[in-house]
């Protein structure tokens, strides 16, 4: 499998589970024998040939695979988990006990290989619409890993990733008790980053259900009601939204062990933290957001007008950042200034950041136009399209440093700054000028393995489309089937409206195909000159008829169209 041979990597499997067999004799040997490390690692190495198989598949042949893979992996750490005491029934009872421990430890990390072989296998479901299906395997392998001794950090990380599913499945009541262990986890250990991360990501389940709780109460109320009704209840989610949930940031210095009453000169990181998050997942109007925002800078930077050193200036860009994307500009201004003048890297980013975003929202707006391949069709003056350009070449460099920084919430927010400042450009006229922002900014996702497949499958799209309108063919094939190769969750409209389950492969298919047929079959030629099919070409009269069709459509000489046409 690591040289990419994976038949012969299948058939050495195949041969080895057939060769067990004979080892299932009537017996404690035969079964301990049957049960040895090298079938949980058959078992591990079978689980990762399927998930590698299977890594081309979208939609539900990917869900599939993905759990088949994970099925393989399991059953190992299952077969790890138990096997002690299998071994100790096959040995005399004087050399039961030596043996045994020498095979709990030994089968033990067995069992953390497993869990880190389910992470990369599992990655391809883990982002938004998908979660859910590793709900089952992911609370077995939990109860696993609590067998593990030590390797708290890795657990928790498993405990984040379960909670994320949980809030996602049918249970979401179960993701904040899921949390809860894993703040012990790390209290325990000494964890300080991952008790941050931890809390956050409490504070963004709090958040959710609290969304939805009063949606549903808005939604029983309207039902009751009718249109009165239904602006009460409005207005009460809106109440409901002016603040975080009581007690949050206490909530977060009890559990990070920060109870005592902040000073002027001891900072709340977690507080802080708890407040930030609870901003960026709520969305509350402006001005409650630039309360809470504000009362989160005191927390961690007491004394704004002084000298940067004892202060959390990571902290404060973050604040900077999501008093931007609230409509708080004053405050986002006055918190990137402030995080401009940190020695570190990371804070003059984000203050970067924030500050391509203020530029953004004060550029001239887009106007109507039909030219635009997205949302109905925009757009802009001379000097909006100057400022957009500002923006995105500022883009270009926030995520390159961000990829430095491997910041993956700062590529993430790089990437949809760069689409919505370029979205107004998607023009014929002006396409080629985001091909070098949309090309690093895919290539920052990628090297994080983004989660953000439909963001990158757009991406590419454009890319392509781009390379295409500049006569770059190959190049635009080869944009055009990585956008393919990403999954994303498939859209029942889009099937029903289109005849796609994947809403973008009505335009990515067709420009793979022409793409292939201009670069290949005509060797790439991009003059008018009339030229027919050549010997040798793709594949037969239909390519052919395509391959002249493209060319029609694209030559300015209406002789050499009407040619083009008639051969």
């Amino acid at each position: 499998m690591q040289a990419g041979d994976l038949q012969r990597a299948r058939s050495l499997l195949d041969a080895f589970f057939v060769h067990a067999q004979r080892y299932h004799a009537p017996g404690p040997q035969g079964k301990a024998e049957a049960r040895s490390q090298a079938m949980c690692r058959a078992l591990f190495a079978a689980g990762q040939l399927v998930s590698q198989l299977s890594s081309s598949f979208k939609g539900q042949a990917l869900v599939d695979g993905v759990l088949e893979a994970l099925r393989y992996i399991l059953q190992g750490a299952e077969l790890a988990a138990a096997n002690p005491r299998q071994a100790a029934v096959a040995l005399v009872a004087a050399a039961a006990a030596t043996a045994a421990s020498y095979h709990g430890f030994l089968y033990t990390y067995l069992i953390y290989n497993g869990s880190v072989h389910y992470w990369h296998a599992s990655r391809p479901l883990q982002c938004d619409q998908l979660r859910s299906h590793l709900l089952p395997s992911a609370e077995r392998l939990n109860q696993l890993l609590d067998k593990v001794e030590g390797q708290q950090a890795w657990r928790v990380r498993h405990l984040m990733a379960l909670a994320m599913c949980q809030a996602e499945g049918p249970r979401p009541e179960e993701a904040p008790k899921t949390l809860t262990k894993a703040m012990d986890v790390a209290l325990s250990a000494g964890l300080t980053a991952l008790k941050h991360d931890v809390a956050a990501l409490q504070t963004h389940v709090q958040s959710l259900q609290a969304s939805r709780l009063a949606a549903g109460k808005a939604g029983a109320v309207a039902g009751a009601a009718g249109k009165a009704g239904a602006a009460a209840g409005g207005g009460k989610a809106a109440g409901a939204a002016a603040g975080p949930p009581p007690g949050m940031a206490a909530a977060a210095r009890r559990r990070t062990g920060e109870l005592a009453a902040v000073a002027a000169d001891k900072l709340d990181e977690s507080g802080a933290l708890s407040i930030l998050q609870w901003v960026l997942s709520s969305r509350p109007e402006p001005a409650a957001a630039e309360q809470q925002l504000r009362a989160a800078w005191k927390m961690i930077d007491p004394r704004p007008e002084g000298p940067t050193r004892g202060a959390l200036m990571r902290v404060v860009g973050s604040i900077a950042w999501a008093a931007a994307l609230s409509g708080a500009s004053q405050l986002a201004e006055q918190c990137a200034r402030r995080a401009a003048a940190s020695p570190d890297l990371g804070p003059r980013v984000w203050s970067d950041l924030t500050r391509l975003l203020l530029a953004l929202q004060s550029a001239p707006p887009a106007v109507p136009s039909p030219g635009s391949s997205w949302g109905g069709g925009v757009a802009c003056y001379p000097e909006g399209l100057q400022a957009r350009l500002a923006v995105l070449e500022g883009v270009e460099e926030a995520a390159a440093a961000f990829v430095k920084l491997q910041d993956v919430d700062g590529v993430h927010y790089c990437a949809k700054l760069a689409w919505n400042a370029g979205l107004p450009l998607l023009q014929p006229q002006h396409r080629g000028l985001l091909r070098r922002c949309f090309a690093g900014v895919a290539k920052a996702l990628e090297s994080m393995a983004s989660p953000l497949a439909r963001l990158r499958a757009c991406l590419h799209l454009e890319l392509a489309r781009a390379e295409a309108g500049a006569d770059s063919f190959a190049k635009a094939a080869k944009e055009a089937s990585l956008a393919l190769a990403l999954n994303y969750p498939p859209s029942a409209e889009a099937a029903a409206l289109w005849g796609y389950e994947r809403p973008l492969d009505r335009f990515l298919q067709p420009l793979a195909r022409a793409a292939r047929l201009r670069g290949a079959g005509l060797g790439g030629s991009s003059s008018d000159e009339v030229a027919g099919p050549q010997e040798g070409s793709l594949a037969g009269p239909d390519d052919d008829a395509a391959v002249l069709l493209e060319r029609a459509k694209e030559s300015k000489m209406e002789a050499v169209r009407k040619d083009y046409l008639q051969k």
